[in-house]
C-alpha cells in the first residue's frame, strides 16, 4: 500500500507503510525521510506512486502539540525576518517559513530580481532563534505555488492542487491550439504563461485531428471557402468565401460530404521532428 501525504500547501509525498499502520483519510502522521522526520496529512491511499520514505505511526499528542508550535514558531520567524529584512535595507520579497518538525532548522523563501548578499540576516536569525537557518530564493511560479489563489478561470492554482512539476510554457503551444496570442490574457498571477496549456495541449491536438486545418479550402453548398476559425467544442468551422460572405458549418454537415480533402493528416502537437 503507497499512501500519499500532503505537508504543506505544495508539498506533498508518496510513502511506504511497511507496519501497516491502520489509516484513513484526513489522519495525521509522522513519516521518516532519510535523515528528518516530518509530520503531515494522509489524502490518498493508492496502489503505485514513487515512494521517498515511509509511514512511523499515526500522529499522537505530544506530535501535534509540537506541530502547533511550530506553526508558532514560523509566524514569529516570518515577522522577524521582515523586520530585519527592513533593518537591513535588502532588495528582497519574503514569502514563507518553514520550522522542520524536529526543530533543527528554518528556512526562508523569497523572491529577489537580483542576487542578495543576506549573511548579516542570517546571523542576526540564528541568533534569535537558535537553530540552522537556511535562505531559499524562488522564482515567481513557485512564488504563486507558495502563496496560492485563483486563476482567471476561477479555480483553485493548478500549482497548488495537483502540478506537482512545472513544464516550460511556449506562445507555440498556445498558436497549435488555435489560440489568439495575447500574452495578457494567456498569463497565470504569476506573469507566466499558463500551465493549463501545456497539459492541455495533448487534448486540443487530438480533438483538432477531426477537423480541417485553418487556412485549407473547403466546399460546401455555397461553393469553396477558406477556413478561418475552428471552435472544437461546438464543432463549427467558420468558412470565408471569396465574395466576402462567412458561412459556419458544423462538423457533422462536412462529413456527411465525404470529400477527399476532409480530415487531412495533420502534425499533432506531440510529434517530433
Amino acid at each position: 500500500m503507497v499512501v500519499e501525504v500532503q505537508f504543506s500547501e505544495i508539498r506533498k509525498e508518496f510513502l511506504d507503510n511497511p507496519d501497516g499502520v491502520r489509516l484513513t483519510l484526513g489522519d495525521t502522521v509522522v513519516c521518516q525521510f532519510e535523515k528528518r522526520l516530518d509530520i503531515g496529512k494522509v489524502i490518498k491511499i493508492v496502489e503505485k506512486g514513487v515512494r521517498t520514505g515511509k509511514i512511523v505511526r499515526r500522529a499522537n499528542e505530544s506530535d501535534m502539540q509540537k506541530l502547533e508550535e511550530n506553526k508558532k514558531i514560523e509566524a514569529e520567524g516570518f515577522r522577524a525576518c521582515q523586520q530585519k529584512i527592513k533593518a537591513f535595507e535588502l532588495n528582497m520579497r519574503l514569502i514563507s517559513v518553514e520550522h522542520s518538525f524536529e526543530a533543527k532548522k528554518m528556512t526562508f523563501y523569497f523572491t529577489a530580481d537580483t542576487r542578495v548578499d543576506f549573511r548579516d540576516l542570517v546571523r542576526e536569525l540564528g541568533r534569535t532563534f537558535k537553530t540552522r537557518i537556511e535562505m531559499h530564493q524562488i522564482g515567481v511560479r513557485d512564488c504563486a505555488r507558495r502563496m496560492g489563489g485563483c486563476g482567471p478561470c476561477g479555480r483553485q492554482l493548478c500549482c497548488t492542487t495537483f502540478l506537482r512539476e512545472f513544464e516550460p510554457v511556449t506562445l507555440q503551444t498556445a498558436k497549435e491550439q488555435n489560440l489568439t496570442v495575447n500574452p495578457a490574457k494567456m498569463s497565470g498571477v504569476c506573469g507566466r504563461l499558463m500551465c493549463c496549456l501545456t497539459y492541455e495541449r495533448k487534448f486540443y491536438a487530438e480533438a483538432l485531428s477531426r477537423f480541417p486545418r485553418v487556412g485549407s479550402t473547403v466546399e460546401t453548398e455555397k461553393g469553396k471557402g477558406v477556413v478561418k476559425e475552428v471552435n472544437i467544442f461546438r464543432e463549427v468551422i467558420t468558412l470565408l468565401h471569396d465574395s466576402g460572405e462567412q458561412e459556419k458549418v458544423t462538423l457533422a454537415e462536412l462529413k456527411e460530404r465525404k470529400r477527399p480533402w476532409f480530415l487531412p493528416k495533420r502534425k499533432r502537437a506531440t510529434d517530433k521532428g
